[in-house]
Order: C-alpha cells, then sequence, then structure tokens
C-alpha cells in the first residue's frame, strides 16, 4: 500500500503545534516502554531542547512572520489544553508498525489538564468513546476531514493518538505489560540523549521500504538505521549511524557516499547548472563518513547562520514573484504614455 504522509503529518502537526513558542530545557529522550517490539520505524522530538536551539528561534521567527498572531494561537490553544505551550510538552513520538500511514501511533508525553481536554472532546459533534479494559479511548471525526483520530491517556503525563480505537487498544495493552515493548537490543538501541530529533528503522522496516520503493540495492544490506538532527555550537548537524551486513558492504556505501559528494561539487562547477544542486554541493562539502567494521557513520554540520540566510533568501524570491507590477492604466503607466502630460 502507498503511503499517504500527509495523513501521517495529521498526526505529527499535534506535535508541531506544541512547538511554536520558547521552553525549558530538561533532555527527554523516547520511552521504550511505549514501542511496541514489532515497531519498524521511530522518529521523537526532544521538545525540551529543540526549544532551547538557535534553529528553533529560526524557525519561530519565520513562523511568525508568516502568521503574526501564531504566539497568541498557540497561547490560546495551551488555554484549551490547560497546558503552557511547550513548557508543559517534553517529548513527542512517531510510531510505526508498517509504512501504511494508517499504522502510525503518536505518543506526546506532556502536563495537560486531563478533564478540561476529556470534557471539550465530549462536547463536540463526532465525538465517540469506547472502552478499552478499564480505560475510556475517546474517537473524535471533524465533518470536514477524512479520517477519525482516537486517543487515550496511556498515564498521567502521556497521551496517545492513533487512527482506529485498535490502535489506541494495542498501545493501552503495551503500556500495561500485556504486549512486549522493543528489546533492549532492538530497535533503539544506543538511543542518544543529547539530540533534539532522532529517527530509528529497524531492519525487516527498510527491508520492506525498499520492496515498496525501490532505491538502491544497498538499501536492502541496511539492517538498521539511526538518523539524529542536533544543534551543536554553530552547526545543525545531521548523523546517520548504518549498520550492514558486512565490512564490505560498509566500505561500498561508504564509497557511494563519498562519490555522490564528488559529483555534486562537480555540477557546482557547471555555471548553467541547477541551483538547487550547486546550494546541496555547497552545503555537503563539510560532510564526512567513515566505515568501521559493518558500521557507517556520517556527520554533517551545517552552519545555522546559513540555513537563517536561506529563509531570507526564499522570503525574498517570494516577494519577488507576488511584486505588483504597472499596468497601462497605472500611474506609472500614464506617464510612460504620456511624458509631456
Amino acid at each position: 500500500m502507498r503511503t499517504n504522509w500527509k495523513n501521517v503529518a495529521v498526526l505529527a502537526m499535534v506535535a508541531a503545534t506544541m512547538l511554536l513558542t520558547g521552553g525549558r530545557a530538561r533532555a527527554t529522550g523516547p520511552d521504550p516502554k511505549y514501542v511496541p517490539a514489532d515497531a519498524k520505524w521511530v522518529v521523537h522530538v526532544d521538545v525540551d531542547r529543540l526549544a532551547k536551539t538557535k534553529t528553533f528561534e529560526i524557525i519561530k521567527r519565520q513562523a511568525e512572520k508568516e502568521d503574526p498572531k501564531v504566539r497568541e494561537k498557540v497561547t490560546q490553544l495551551g488555554e484549551a489544553l490547560g497546558a503552557r505551550l511547550p513548557d508543559d510538552v517534553h517529548g513527542v513520538t512517531l510510531i510505526g508498525r508498517d509504512f501504511d500511514e494508517k499504522q502510525a501511533v503518536l505518543v506526546v508525553r506532556a502536563k495537560v489538564d486531563k478533564d478540561r481536554l476529556l470534557g471539550m472532546a465530549k462536547a463536540m459533534p463526532g465525538y465517540t468513546s469506547s472502552m478499552h479494559g478499564t480505560v475510556e479511548v475517546s474517537t473524535w471525526k471533524d465533518a470536514n476531514q477524512p479520517n477519525a483520530v482516537s486517543g487515550a491517556f496511556l498515564a498521567e503525563d502521556v497521551l496517545v493518538l492513533g487512527w482506529t480505537p485498535a490502535d489506541v487498544g494495542r498501545m493501552l495493552d503495551l503500556s500495561a505489560g500485556r504486549e512486549k515493548p522493543a528489546p533492549a537490543d532492538g530497535l533503539l538501541a544506543g538511543a542518544a540523549d543529547g539530540t533534539e530529533v532522532m529517527a530509528y528503522l529497524a531492519a525487516n522496516g527498510l527491508a520492506e521500504l525498499q520492496r515498496m520503493h525501490p532505491v538502491s540495492p544497498l538499501i536492502s544490506q541496511v539492517t538498521s538505521a539511526r538518523i539524529s538532527l542536533t544543534e551543536r555550537g554553530d552547526d545543525l548537524t545531521l548523523g546517520a549511524t548504518l549498520n550492514v551486513t558486512s565490512p564490505d558492504i560498509a566500505k561500498q556505501v561508504k564509497g557511494a557516499m563519498e562519490g555522490f559528494k564528488a559529483l555534486l561539487g562537480l555540477a557546482a562547477l557547471d555555471d548553467d547548472g541547477d541551483e538547487d544542486a550547486k546550494l546541496f554541493a555547497e552545503l555537503s562539502q563539510r560532510a564526512t563518513v567513515t566505515a568501521e567494521g559493518s558500521t557507517v557513520t556520517l556527520n554533517w554540520p551545517v552552519p545555522v547562520k546559513r540555513l537563517h540566510e536561506l529563509f531570507e533568501e526564499d522570503e525574498k524570491k517570494a516577494k519577488a514573484t507576488t511584486a505588483p507590477t504597472a499596468t497601462p492604466g497605472s500611474e506609472s503607466g500614464e506617464k510612460a504614455e504620456n511624458p509631456q502630460g
């Protein structure tokens, strides 16, 4: 089944909404007890750490330019939830048991007013509920949206959202110990603290992804992958750790990455080359790849200042394309036609 990532984004939108104001510092990594043993991928955002970064400040300013009332809207949303956003939000984790978007669930670790949230939900049209054991699972269907969203509290400060009550029920079973969590040496093995955004992919997940969307035979040789995005000093650093089937494959993966980097540099020398390719080539010059045994490591730092410049450049281009031009009926047009009048 083809993945519609727009639907996955609806779940993630809850997390994005919570990331639009300043926050406090308290590292929150993915909690293994809320990751099922058959999970194929996990994306975790440490909201506490992210809210402290320069990168976040840039994104926040950009959001405020696009919507000057964004701060007020987030404050009002927090009032509705009985929470200070994002001070009371510590981490969000998107989990997939499959690459079908309808299998994704979102776990939000946050301090909210549970009674206020449930009361508001029950007052809305399209609300229904069902019991999973002793826990109430709430479901809400907006008439303007094609999909319903279900949710329940796994703990006082942990909320799970999914597409169906059954998905939420499985997470309730997981949190209650009735289903096995991810093993310590499995999907989250080596999960690092101190990282703002982290993605994990399991071995069977990568093999399935390659079958669904063939990219390269090398992908099927990757047994697990961990991708991180973290700010270190003046750089936003993309990191990747790939475990592959053998040291020989590790050398081939490293060689492929270095070869593509060189080709990007070649494209950047072409005066008539694609501007996006040139930009990518510029940013990739500081990337390094190493191979040790069956592990390939990518370290790619990009100056935060350069990202800010890119936002500004895009903004200028957008303004240039939407700027009004003089027409024959305008004042400038009349003067051009009647220079002596």
